[in-house]
C-alpha cells in the first residue's frame, strides 16, 4: 500500500456543470513533450519546438475519456487512464496513422463539453494503443481505438490545464 495523504479543501456541486463528453481532441507525442508541471491538479505542458498536436474529431461522441484507481502495493496509488476514439476516414491518410499509432506513445488533451474544462491525460507516462478495433460490417466500418495507461507504470494522477494552455495547443495543431 502505498503512502498515507490527508485530504483538504471541500466538495461543492455546481448546478450548472455536468455536461458530459468531449467537444475536442487533441494527441501530442510523448516525445515531443519537453516537460510536464503539475501543481494542486493544474498541469502546465510545454512542447519541443518543432511538436505538432494532432486534432481528433469528436463528434457523437465519438471521443471519451475514463480513469480508474491503480492500486500500487509499494508505492502511491494512481489512476489508469484510458482515451478512446473513433477513426472515421479511410484513406491512405488514415491508414498510416492507425499503422503508426499502433507504436505510439501519446499524451491526449481533451476540451470537455463542460463550459471551461480541459483535461490532460497520460501526463507522466504517456498512453499506448491497448485496443484497435474495426470491422467492415459494424459501427460504419470506422476504427475504434483505445490508448491506455501503461501496464508497467505506477499511473497517472487528476490534472486539468487552463484554457490559455488548451489554446497555445490547438493554434500549434493548426
Amino acid at each position: 500500500m502505498g503512502c498515507i495523504s490527508n485530504i483538504t479543501g471541500a466538495i461543492t456541486y455546481d448546478c450548472l456543470g455536468g455536461a458530459v463528453g468531449i467537444a475536442d481532441l487533441l494527441l501530442i507525442n510523448y516525445s515531443d513533450v519537453q516537460s510536464v508541471a503539475i501543481n494542486q491538479g493544474e498541469a502546465t505542458i510545454t512542447l519541443i519546438g518543432s511538436a505538432k498536436p494532432v486534432r481528433v474529431a469528436s463528434i457523437r461522441k465519438g471521443a471519451n475519456a475514463t480513469e480508474a484507481v491503480r492500486s500500487n502495493e509499494n508505492a502511491p496509488n494512481a489512476l489508469e487512464q484510458t482515451v478512446n476514439f473513433t477513426v472515421y476516414k479511410k484513406t491512405k491518410v488514415e491508414a498510416d496513422f492507425v499503422n503508426t499509432i499502433i507504436n505510439s506513445r501519446l499524451v491526449a488533451v481533451a476540451k470537455m463539453v463542460e463550459n471551461g474544462i480541459y483535461r490532460i491525460f497520460g501526463p507522466n507516462y504517456g498512453l499506448e494503443v491497448s485496443a484497435l478495433e474495426e470491422s467492415a460490417n459494424e459501427n460504419g466500418g470506422f476504427t475504434a481505438i483505445t490508448l491506455s495507461t501503461p501496464e508497467n507504470v505506477l499511473g497517472e494522477p487528476r490534472a486539468v490545464i487552463t484554457e490559455s494552455t488548451w489554446n497555445t495547443l490547438v493554434a500549434k495543431a493548426g
